[in-house]
Protein backbone atom coordinates (compact mmCIF):
# COMPACT_ATOMS: atom_id res chain seq x y z
CA UNK A 1 0.00 0.00 0.00
CA UNK A 2 1.15 3.24 -1.01
CA UNK A 3 0.62 6.74 1.33
CA UNK A 4 1.74 10.04 1.73
CA UNK A 5 1.72 13.76 0.37
CA UNK A 6 4.06 12.43 -2.51
CA UNK A 7 1.95 9.78 -3.61
CA UNK A 8 0.64 10.65 -7.10
CA UNK A 9 3.49 12.54 -7.82
CA UNK A 10 5.63 9.30 -7.18
CA UNK A 11 3.60 6.87 -9.23
CA UNK A 12 3.76 9.41 -11.77
CA UNK A 13 7.68 9.24 -12.04
CA UNK A 14 7.87 5.59 -11.44
CA UNK A 15 5.73 4.32 -13.82
CA UNK A 16 5.44 5.07 -16.84
CA UNK A 17 1.45 5.01 -17.49
CA UNK A 18 -1.23 7.12 -16.18
CA UNK A 19 -2.39 7.07 -12.11
CA UNK A 20 -5.75 6.03 -11.62
CA UNK A 21 -8.32 7.95 -9.97
CA UNK A 22 -9.91 6.89 -6.90
CA UNK A 23 -12.04 3.94 -7.51
CA UNK A 24 -10.40 2.88 -10.64
CA UNK A 25 -8.36 0.10 -11.44
CA UNK A 26 -5.00 0.69 -14.45
CA UNK A 27 -1.77 -1.34 -15.15
CA UNK A 28 1.16 0.83 -14.56
CA UNK A 29 5.04 -0.32 -16.25
CA UNK A 30 7.97 0.51 -14.60
CA UNK A 31 10.74 0.91 -16.83
CA UNK A 32 14.94 1.09 -15.95
CA UNK A 33 16.55 3.72 -16.97
CA UNK A 34 17.26 2.39 -20.32
CA UNK A 35 13.77 1.75 -20.99
CA UNK A 36 13.37 -1.55 -20.30
CA UNK A 37 10.28 -3.43 -18.26
CA UNK A 38 11.75 -3.73 -15.02
CA UNK A 39 8.09 -4.86 -13.94
CA UNK A 40 4.60 -4.53 -14.61
CA UNK A 41 1.89 -3.65 -11.88
CA UNK A 42 -1.72 -3.29 -11.19
CA UNK A 43 -2.64 0.36 -9.51
CA UNK A 44 -6.04 1.12 -7.78
CA UNK A 45 -6.15 4.37 -6.54
CA UNK A 46 -7.91 3.76 -2.84
CA UNK A 47 -9.66 6.57 -0.09
CA UNK A 48 -7.59 9.21 1.08
CA UNK A 49 -5.02 9.14 -1.74
CA UNK A 50 -3.64 6.12 -0.83
CA UNK A 51 -2.55 3.20 -3.57
CA UNK A 52 -2.77 0.08 -3.74
CA UNK A 53 -0.40 -1.81 -5.68
CA UNK A 54 -0.20 -5.61 -6.62
CA UNK A 55 2.21 -7.08 -8.63
CA UNK A 56 3.10 -11.26 -9.26
CA UNK A 57 3.88 -13.34 -6.04
CA UNK A 58 7.26 -14.37 -7.55
CA UNK A 59 8.00 -10.31 -8.37
CA UNK A 60 6.92 -9.08 -4.74
CA UNK A 61 10.69 -8.23 -3.63
CA UNK A 62 11.83 -7.39 -6.86
CA UNK A 63 9.40 -4.79 -7.75
CA UNK A 64 9.22 -4.01 -3.75
CA UNK A 65 12.79 -3.07 -3.44
CA UNK A 66 12.44 -1.02 -6.50
CA UNK A 67 9.49 1.34 -5.48
CA UNK A 68 11.70 1.60 -2.22
CA UNK A 69 14.96 2.73 -4.29
CA UNK A 70 12.62 5.43 -6.06
CA UNK A 71 11.36 6.77 -3.33
CA UNK A 72 14.33 6.72 -1.28
CA UNK A 73 17.00 8.50 -3.69
CA UNK A 74 14.31 10.96 -5.32
CA UNK A 75 13.59 12.04 -2.13
CA UNK A 76 9.70 11.67 -2.34
CA UNK A 77 7.41 11.94 0.95
CA UNK A 78 5.67 8.26 1.21
CA UNK A 79 5.34 5.15 2.74
CA UNK A 80 5.01 1.98 1.50
CA UNK A 81 3.69 -1.01 3.24
CA UNK A 82 3.78 -4.64 2.11
CA UNK A 83 0.63 -5.91 3.00
CA UNK A 84 0.60 -9.23 1.18
CA UNK A 85 0.08 -11.11 4.96
CA UNK A 86 -3.09 -9.47 5.88
CA UNK A 87 -4.91 -10.01 2.76
CA UNK A 88 -6.16 -12.87 0.47
CA UNK A 89 -7.04 -12.97 -3.26
CA UNK A 90 -9.59 -15.26 -4.86
CA UNK A 91 -10.56 -14.54 -8.70
CA UNK A 92 -14.06 -15.24 -10.32
CA UNK A 93 -14.20 -15.46 -13.76
CA UNK A 94 -15.77 -16.71 -16.88
CA UNK A 95 -19.16 -16.32 -18.70
CA UNK A 96 -21.15 -16.71 -15.37
CA UNK A 97 -18.67 -15.13 -12.93
CA UNK A 98 -21.37 -12.17 -13.19
CA UNK A 99 -24.21 -14.42 -12.43
CA UNK A 100 -22.58 -15.70 -9.26
CA UNK A 101 -21.14 -12.35 -8.02
CA UNK A 102 -24.93 -11.12 -8.14
CA UNK A 103 -25.59 -14.34 -5.54
CA UNK A 104 -22.86 -13.53 -3.42
CA UNK A 105 -21.62 -9.74 -3.84
CA UNK A 106 -23.85 -6.75 -1.99
CA UNK A 107 -22.38 -4.28 -5.02
CA UNK A 108 -25.12 -3.27 -8.63
CA UNK A 109 -23.14 -5.17 -11.19
CA UNK A 110 -24.92 -2.83 -13.94
CA UNK A 111 -23.21 -0.13 -12.05
CA UNK A 112 -20.13 -1.90 -12.02
CA UNK A 113 -17.61 -1.24 -14.98
CA UNK A 114 -14.42 -2.80 -16.65
CA UNK A 115 -11.54 -1.80 -13.81
CA UNK A 116 -13.81 -0.33 -11.30
CA UNK A 117 -12.37 -0.91 -7.76
CA UNK A 118 -15.21 -1.30 -5.27
CA UNK A 119 -15.51 -1.98 -1.29
CA UNK A 120 -18.52 -4.05 -0.03
CA UNK A 121 -19.64 -6.93 1.09
CA UNK A 122 -18.59 -10.36 -0.60
CA UNK A 123 -20.11 -13.63 1.11
CA UNK A 124 -20.98 -11.54 3.92
CA UNK A 125 -17.77 -10.40 4.70
CA UNK A 126 -15.85 -7.00 4.05
CA UNK A 127 -14.19 -7.33 0.51
CA UNK A 128 -12.48 -5.19 -2.24
CA UNK A 129 -13.33 -6.16 -5.74
CA UNK A 130 -11.86 -5.22 -9.06
CA UNK A 131 -13.79 -5.99 -12.42
CA UNK A 132 -10.77 -7.53 -14.13
CA UNK A 133 -9.36 -10.39 -15.33
CA UNK A 134 -6.02 -12.31 -16.51
CA UNK A 135 -8.15 -14.85 -18.58
CA UNK A 136 -9.12 -12.94 -21.17
CA UNK A 137 -13.01 -13.08 -19.76
CA UNK A 138 -15.10 -11.19 -17.36
CA UNK A 139 -14.23 -11.32 -13.93
CA UNK A 140 -13.56 -10.17 -10.76
CA UNK A 141 -10.39 -10.50 -8.40
CA UNK A 142 -11.26 -10.41 -4.78
CA UNK A 143 -9.43 -9.77 -1.91
CA UNK A 144 -10.73 -10.04 1.66
CA UNK A 145 -8.43 -10.37 4.82
CA UNK A 146 -7.07 -13.30 5.48
CA UNK A 147 -8.60 -13.96 8.35
CA UNK A 148 -12.04 -13.51 5.88
CA UNK A 149 -10.17 -16.07 3.41
CA UNK A 150 -12.57 -19.14 3.88
CA UNK A 151 -16.14 -17.30 3.68
CA UNK A 152 -15.25 -15.68 0.69
CA UNK A 153 -14.28 -19.10 -0.94
CA UNK A 154 -16.80 -20.63 0.57
CA UNK A 155 -19.60 -18.48 -0.46
CA UNK A 156 -18.01 -18.93 -4.46
CA UNK A 157 -18.01 -22.65 -3.75
CA UNK A 158 -21.77 -22.94 -1.87
CA UNK A 159 -23.39 -20.83 -4.92
CA UNK A 160 -21.38 -21.87 -8.23
CA UNK A 161 -22.22 -25.27 -8.22
CA UNK A 162 -25.11 -24.98 -10.47
CA UNK A 163 -23.44 -22.47 -12.27
CA UNK A 164 -20.93 -25.46 -13.44
CA UNK A 165 -18.07 -23.72 -11.48
CA UNK A 166 -14.83 -25.46 -11.41
CA UNK A 167 -10.99 -24.83 -10.03
CA UNK A 168 -8.28 -23.56 -12.11
CA UNK A 169 -4.81 -22.93 -11.37
CA UNK A 170 -1.97 -20.67 -12.38
CA UNK A 171 -0.77 -22.65 -15.85
CA UNK A 172 -4.49 -22.90 -16.62
CA UNK A 173 -4.70 -19.22 -16.38
CA UNK A 174 -1.13 -18.54 -18.14
CA UNK A 175 -2.79 -20.23 -21.44
CA UNK A 176 -6.15 -18.43 -21.15
CA UNK A 177 -4.17 -14.89 -21.18
CA UNK A 178 -1.75 -15.96 -23.88
CA UNK A 179 -4.84 -17.18 -26.07
CA UNK A 180 -6.28 -13.79 -24.92
CA UNK A 181 -3.23 -11.97 -26.10
CA UNK A 182 -2.23 -10.87 -22.72
CA UNK A 183 1.29 -10.11 -21.88
CA UNK A 184 3.48 -11.58 -19.03
CA UNK A 185 6.27 -10.49 -17.72
CA UNK A 186 9.49 -12.48 -17.14
CA UNK A 187 7.82 -14.22 -21.00
CA UNK A 188 6.97 -11.56 -23.11
CA UNK A 189 8.96 -8.87 -21.27
CA UNK A 190 11.49 -8.77 -18.65
CA UNK A 191 14.16 -5.76 -18.15
CA UNK A 192 16.02 -7.28 -21.45
CA UNK A 193 12.91 -5.83 -24.54
CA UNK A 194 11.69 -2.48 -23.96
CA UNK A 195 7.68 -1.56 -24.00
CA UNK A 196 8.08 -1.47 -27.71
CA UNK A 197 8.44 -5.32 -28.72
CA UNK A 198 5.63 -7.06 -27.02
CA UNK A 199 3.35 -4.67 -27.82
CA UNK A 200 2.71 -2.39 -24.51
CA UNK A 201 3.21 1.19 -26.17
CA UNK A 202 -1.19 1.38 -25.14
CA UNK A 203 -0.13 1.34 -21.62
CA UNK A 204 3.10 3.83 -22.13
CA UNK A 205 1.83 7.40 -22.02
CA UNK A 206 4.71 9.37 -24.02
CA UNK A 207 2.37 12.39 -23.81
CA UNK A 208 1.93 12.86 -19.88
CA UNK A 209 3.62 16.10 -18.42
CA UNK A 210 5.58 14.02 -15.64
CA UNK A 211 9.41 12.69 -16.61
CA UNK A 212 8.74 9.17 -15.60
CA UNK A 213 11.96 6.63 -15.39
CA UNK A 214 13.06 5.73 -18.88
CA UNK A 215 10.77 8.72 -21.45
CA UNK A 216 13.61 9.82 -23.18
CA UNK A 217 15.00 6.30 -24.01
CA UNK A 218 11.40 5.29 -25.21
CA UNK A 219 11.69 8.57 -27.18
CA UNK A 220 14.63 7.42 -29.01
CA UNK A 221 13.93 4.11 -29.46
CA UNK A 222 10.93 4.99 -31.39
CA UNK A 223 12.29 6.94 -33.85
CA UNK A 224 13.64 3.38 -35.01
CA UNK A 225 12.36 0.90 -36.81
CA UNK A 226 11.78 -2.26 -34.32
CA UNK A 227 14.14 -4.99 -34.75
CA UNK A 228 11.60 -7.72 -33.30
CA UNK A 229 7.34 -7.58 -31.83
CA UNK A 230 5.89 -10.14 -29.90
CA UNK A 231 3.12 -12.37 -32.35
CA UNK A 232 0.57 -15.09 -31.18
CA UNK A 233 0.06 -17.67 -33.65
CA UNK A 234 -3.14 -19.89 -33.58
CA UNK A 235 -1.84 -23.68 -34.62
CA UNK A 236 -4.20 -25.98 -36.08
CA UNK A 237 -3.19 -29.64 -34.72
CA UNK A 238 -5.54 -32.74 -35.20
Amino acid sequence: MLTGPDARKFLDRAVAGFVPKLGRTGLGHMLTSTGKVYAELTITGMEDGKYLIVTGGGSEFHDLRRLNQIAREEKFDVELANITEEFGTLTVAGPMSGALMERISDQDLNNWKFMDAKHGKVGGVDCLGIRISYTGELGWELYPAMKDMDAVYQAIVDNGADLGLGHVGTRVINTLRIEKGFRGWGHEMNKDTSPIEPGLMPFVKIQKKANFIGKTAVQDMLKTPRTSETVFLAVDSP
